[in-house]
């Protein structure tokens, strides 16, 4: 059940940082970004695994709402995210100045 929905919460992820990047560029055909977001789910699916294995007490222990400052929390997301959303806007940026340069030759 846990690792159900560690995975679930894996993949959610994944889509999301998947939408971010995609969405900015404004483009679906960036073969490196797929790459990236495979790597991404397949990595945090066994990370998840691994913990489940390892000590499924702490996964349960994982899922429940975090106590503190839930503030801090949306900051840490928000800085850890701001990094692909400025890649995106430097692979839009770079590509119509690369095609300004090069007289319209790059598309």
């Amino acid at each position: 059940m846990y690792l159900l929905v560690t995975g679930l919460q894996s993949e959610i992820f994944a889509a999301v940082a998947a939408g971010l990047i995609f969405g900015l560029a404004g483009r679906w055909d960036l073969w490196n970004v797929w790459v990236y977001v495979g790597i991404l789910l397949a990595l945090s699916l066994f990370r998840d695994l691994v913990r489940y294995r390892k000590s499924p007490d702490l996964l349960k222990e994982r899922l429940k709402p975090a106590s503190g400052e839930p503030r801090r929390q949306i900051v840490d997301y928000v800085r850890g995210r701001f990094g692909a959303v400025l890649a995106a806007l430097e692979r839009r940026r770079a590509r119509s100045a690369l095609s300004r340069n090069l007289g319209g030759l790059v598309h």
